[in-house]
């Protein structure tokens, strides 16, 4: 299963580079503008003790597709923003136990609203929205034995962010996990939910100079 998303996630990352490569025209491009971006994730188990207490970091790669909602007669203003995206994390280790670790594969949709003032929208903005999250562990136990085990995780996210340059976004969200798909100190205490506060940067191509008139 794990191999067959990640041949899913290279593919939407090839169809990426061609979509972005294929908006010749800078107006066009104010309509839909694909994105990469980096995400870290600072994640809290529900249900440990103070004296467990510990986080999870996840360090995660995000491929994302700003639609506009609204048009307006100024180029690049629609103040409302439909934005799906799937998510690849890299190897994150348990905290409480350093032999198991997990990959999560998401997918999800956000919907992002500038604080806009007349036709202008502004440099601040809100989303909220969910993913559905595929949790892949890696658990070792006893003497070189490995077990591999799927979770699923329904994630509300919700957050804002600033557009520092034209191509360039910081952000900074919470997420709230509602399933129980993270072990904490060993697999016999069974699976809790995870919180957790992101703080994420975000890179457009679709006005790029490499990309414009060609």
């Amino acid at each position: 299963m794990q191999s067959n998303l990640k041949i899913k996630i290279s593919t939407l990352f090839v169809l990426f580079f061609v979509g972005a490569n294929a908006q010749e025209n800078d107006w066009r491009s104010q309509y839909v503008k694909w994105n990469l971006g980096i995400n870290y994730s600072l994640g809290n188990i529900e249900g440990i003790s103070e004296a467990q207490s510990n986080y999870y970091n996840k360090v995660s790669a995000c491929l994302s597709v700003d639609v506009a909602l609204i048009e307006n007669d100024v180029f690049d203003s629609s103040p409302l923003y439909l934005q799906p995206f799937v998510e690849l994390s890299l190897p994150t280790k348990n905290p409480y136990n350093s032999n198991n670790k997990f990959n999560s594969y998401s997918g999800g949709i956000h919907l992002k609203k500038h604080i806009s003032t007349g036709n202008f929208k502004s440099t601040f903005f809100i989303f909220g929205g969910g993913k559905l999250q595929f949790v892949v562990w890696n658990l070792k136990y006893g003497q070189n034995r490995n077990y591999r085990h799927t979770e699923m995780d329904y994630v509300l996210n919700i957050g804002g962010g600033l557009v520092i340059f034209k191509q360039l976004e910081l952000s900074l969200s919470y997420s709230k996990g509602f399933s129980e798909a993270y072990y904490s100190t060993n697999v016999y205490d069974g699976l809790k939910k995870m919180n957790s506060v992101n703080m994420g940067l975000r890179f457009s191509l679709a006005n790029n100079w490499w990309f414009s008139n060609k």
